[in-house]
C-alpha cells in the first residue's frame, strides 16, 4: 500500500467512499420506499423495513464496503507511522472517518465470529487459525486507540485540527515522511 507515493492506499479509499456512497443510497432509498408498502402493526413494520434496508445495502455492495473497511483499518492501525496518516488523512480528506470505517469492519468481524463459531459448534473463534484472530485482534487494539486518542486529542493546530504524530525520522506526514507533497498535515476533529 505504500509504494509509489501510497497510490495504491489512495485508490483503495476512493474505492471504499465509492462502495460507501452506493451503500448509503441503496439503504436510504429502501427506507424512503418501504414506509410506504408495508402493512400490519408497528413492530412488523420496523422489522420488515429493516430487512428491506439491509438486503438493499447487501445488493449494493455491503461485504466488499466492509472488507475494504477493514483494509483501511488495518492501514490505519499499522505500525508504519506515515502508512497510519496517510489513510487518515485519505479518508478525511474525501469526508469519511475511522469511525465508519471501523463500524463497517467490525461487523464484518463479528459476522466472522458468529460464522467460524455455528461452524465449529458454539466456541467463539474456533474455526479462525490463531494467527487470523491475533491479526483482528491486534487491528482492533490498534483501531480503538487511534479513536480513543484523536477523539479526546488536546493537542490542536490552525483550525480546531488534532495534530498528526511525527514519523520514525521526526518528520511530519507530508513534509517528506513518504507523503505527497503539498497535502494537508492535519486531521479534522470530527469523526475521527
Amino acid at each position: 500500500l505504500a509504494e509509489n507515493g501510497f497510490s495504491k492506499l489512495d485508490r483503495l479509499i476512493a474505492l471504499r467512499f465509492d462502495y460507501a456512497q452506493r451503500v448509503a443510497l441503496a439503504e436510504s432509498a429502501a427506507f424512503a420506499y418501504g414506509g410506504h408498502d408495508t402493512a400490519g402493526g408497528a413492530d412488523d413494520d420496523d422489522e420488515a423495513l429493516e430487512e428491506k434496508a439491509y438486503l438493499a445495502r447487501s445488493e449494493a455492495g455491503l461485504f466488499t464496503l466492509q472488507l475494504l473497511d477493514s483494509v483501511v483499518c488495518y492501514a490505519a492501525a499499522a505500525k508504519s507511522k506515515p502508512l497510519r496518516a496517510r489513510t487518515l488523512q485519505v479518508l478525511y480528506e474525501g469526508g469519511g472517518s475511522l469511525h465508519d470505517a471501523w463500524a463497517n469492519a467490525e461487523e464484518l468481524i463479528r459476522t466472522v465470529y458468529a460464522a467460524d463459531a455455528e461452524l465449529a459448534g458454539g466456541e467463539t473463534g474456533r474455526g479462525a487459525d490463531a494467527a487470523q484472530r491475533r491479526a483482528m485482534a491486534e487491528m482492533e487494539e490498534g483501531v480503538q486507540a487511534l479513536l480513543a486518542k484523536y477523539q479526546g486529542s488536546a493537542e490542536v493546530v490552525g483550525e480546531g485540527v488534532p495534530a498528526l504524530e511525527e514519523d520514525d525520522a521526526g518528520q511530519k506526514p507530508g513534509k517528506g515522511g513518504g507523503q505527497a507533497a503539498g497535502a494537508p498535515s492535519a486531521l479534522p476533529p470530527h469523526g475521527v
